[in-house]
């Protein structure tokens, strides 16, 4: 088990280092990451990996689902059949922003409201390339671990493209937010907290409609208690009463969107702007 947390370690380690680099090589290639194209051709890419190895099967798997008449409409106590709606109504925040970050990339040239999406994709890849995958001891059972160039890229059945998905949610934001120009840190507060509430809410609905009460971004019990639930080891390492343990979580949740709009605020607007002149041979890489 260490061997294989270990190999986690790593592949988080891996990220981290492409993270560096496209940090402090930003400014070379910086004239071609404001072409709209680069965006464009990125993303396609990214939608159509996502697609053909994870989203074609779910919503084919959900499709057989609605036309087997044996299968009840009511799959409140049924994970399995929970598991189906959500993967493709995109009731979980991982693959939610995982297609809509690359798709507002298509539709908004601007980039701006991929700046309200970023937040939330970053939290969804912090989490869990860098604390779950590296220390949590019930990952590797969960996904059936093993280090190859399939599970990297593809993916295991049932848990298709799950670290390349964690990996984009990652890197994708830290990119925008290089190469994105400035704005008011309220306008994108504001936004980025408005796109998470509304994708609450539609999850919401799809709650009250399909009966779905697992994978539903912790907003069932069941996420939360049940220990398939993908909040379960919240519960069970804080060891917190749910009805203390979920307030918290959404209220950190809240939290780090601050935080992360802060970051992109302060690095990239206002301190680089400010200062990037009188401290050009150390700045300089910064500036648009």
């Amino acid at each position: 088990m260490k061997a294989m947390n270990g190999q986690c370690l790593g592949l988080s380690s891996i990220v981290l280092l492409i993270t560096i680099v496209m940090i402090f090589t930003n400014k070379f290639i910086k004239k071609w990451l404001n072409f709209y194209f680069f965006w464009l051709s990125l993303s396609l890419l990214i939608i159509g990996w996502f697609i053909g190895f994870r989203f074609y099967h779910s919503w084919q798997r959900y499709y057989h689902y609605l036309h087997d008449d044996t299968i009840t409409k009511e799959p409140i106590n049924n994970y399995e059949q929970s598991l189906i709606i959500s993967k493709a109504l995109l009731l979980d925040i991982s693959p939610a922003v995982g297609l809509l970050l690359p798709l507002s990339l298509v539709f908004d040239p601007s980039r701006t409201f991929a700046r309200f999406i970023c937040p939330l994709a970053l939290i969804s890849g912090t989490t869990t390339i860098f604390i779950q995958m590296p220390f949590d001891t019930n990952f590797i059972n969960e996904l059936d671990f093993q280090l190859s160039a399939k599970w990297i890229f593809i993916g295991g059945e049932g848990n298709e493209i799950y670290f390349l998905m964690h990996v984009t949610n990652f890197l994708l934001p830290i990119g925008i937010y290089l190469n994105t120009p400035r704005g008011k840190i309220s306008f994108f507060t504001l936004g980025a907290v408005t796109f998470t509430l509304l994708f609450y809410f539609y999850v919401l609905i799809c709650i009250k409609i399909t009966g779905c009460r697992w994978n539903v971004s912790g907003l069932s019990k069941n996420d939360w208690c049940d220990a398939r639930g993908e909040y379960y080891a919240v519960i069970s390492i804080t060891k917190l009463p749910i009805i203390v343990c979920v307030p918290v979580v959404y209220i950190l949740l809240f939290l780090f969107i601050f935080l992360f709009c802060y970051i992109k605020y302060f690095l990239t607007d206002k301190f680089c702007w400010k200062y990037c002149g009188k401290f050009n041979k150390w700045y300089a890489w910064y500036k648009v």
